[in-house]
């Protein structure tokens, strides 16, 4: 990870961001794009502009200065490259473009200033997470020990495995805790008509062993990894069993593919990774 975008609106949560990316980039080196968007919207009545071109460009001069002197004044250091870009549109559409220049990661806040700036995690941060093929990290709590300690569920897909290379990488920055953790749920056992769960329920040792099977293979695409690795097998409903340990040990981030094998595991970014990503306190890296 070289080249980090940070989209900005202001807000505590996006210097959150910001900061987050700081902590990373120092250690790998690179560079950081702040990105403020002044949304379009707001320069619009109906299908009337009501404010000349003028007023915009001086807009962005104020919104680049602003930039300048609240974020990378601050944040400046030698080790790495700071930049500022200002852009005038739809803001997660900005984001989306801007993301297709070679950026390595999209590290955003979680919520923005006002419904005006848009709320991240409602409209922007969903259409970003779900449009970029950039991995985006989708900051909501800041760490002063950074990243010591990540949950990586793993379902055997492309995606949950580059999810675990990720998080691999940004955990040699960090001296990171890695947890591999696989979920059997109910959706994976067979469906008999007329027969009752209970009666099936025999079928569970056996994904238990194939689940440590998976996590053990898992492992060993990353055994030159240089701290702990621990392997996980839960029981229970995908999403809620995330976010329930994730809380309970105190995870720091939650790393996850956007797609899963199939049906049957559920599509990641359809109904578990939404469903992480609206719910846990931590910080949530979505691969797609």
């Amino acid at each position: 990870m070289k080249k980090y975008l940070v989209p900005t609106d202001g807000s505590e949560n996006s210097e959150m961001a910001i900061k987050t990316a700081v902590n990373m980039v120092k250690k790998s080196g690179g560079s950081i794009t702040l990105l403020s968007v002044l949304d379009s919207d707001a320069f619009m009545t109906g299908s009337q502009v009501n404010v000349s071109i003028a007023e915009v460009m001086e807009k962005n001069k104020n919104a680049l200065d602003e930039l300048t002197n609240n974020y990378i004044d601050k944040y400046k250091d030698p080790s790495f490259e700071f930049n500022a870009i200002i852009k005038t549109g739809n803001v997660a559409n900005e984001i989306i473009l801007e993301s297709e220049n070679g950026y390595d990661m999209i590290v955003i806040g979680s919520r923005g200033l006002s419904m005006l700036k848009r709320t991240f995690l409602g409209s922007v941060s969903n259409k970003v997470v779900n449009s970029v093929h950039t991995p985006v990290l989708v900051v909501k709590e800041y760490h002063e020990n950074d990243f010591s300690n990540i949950l990586v569920p793993i379902d055997g897909s492309n995606n949950s495995k580059r999810a675990m290379y990720i998080a691999a990488e940004i955990g040699r920055l960090f001296g990171s805790q890695i947890t591999l953790m696989n979920i059997v749920t109910e959706l994976q056992v067979p469906q008999v008509r007329g027969v009752e769960f209970g009666v099936v329920s025999d079928y569970y040792p056996t994904l238990s062993q194939n689940s440590k099977y998976l996590l053990s293979e898992s492992a060993k695409k990353i055994e030159d990894y240089p701290y702990q690795i621990k392997l996980e097998t839960k029981t229970g409903n995908v999403a809620n069993v995330i976010i329930e340990v994730a809380d309970e040990e105190n995870y720091d981030m939650i790393a996850l593919g956007s797609r899963g094998l199939g049906k049957i595991s559920r599509a990641f970014m359809g109904s578990v990774s939404n469903a992480v990503l609206h719910n846990t306190k931590k910080s949530v890296l979505i691969i797609r």
